[in-house]
């Protein structure tokens, strides 16, 4: 949980969590290297094994992925 000062002494709390994962291939099960993860302003580039860390806000429902030469994905 994040704490930051507002206008007027007035106090916003954010929450923020870490969601992580790896990405696939459909047909191969090998992983994809590369592909972009996006969560509003957030976004994360999966590894050479395909792993991925990202850090979104608690108000963010849907994980976009997307890969050069496959459909994107929500």
């Amino acid at each position: 949980m994040v704490s930051a000062q507002a206008a007027k002494g007035h106090t916003v709390i954010a929450n923020s969590f870490s969601v992580h994962g790896v990405v696939r291939d459909a047909a191969s099960g090998k992983p994809v290297e590369g592909a972009k993860i996006s969560a509003g302003k957030a976004n994360a580039i999966t590894d050479e094994n395909g792993a991925y860390r990202i850090k979104v806000a608690s108000t963010m429902g849907v994980l976009s992925f997307s890969s050069v030469g496959y459909v994107d994905r929500d």
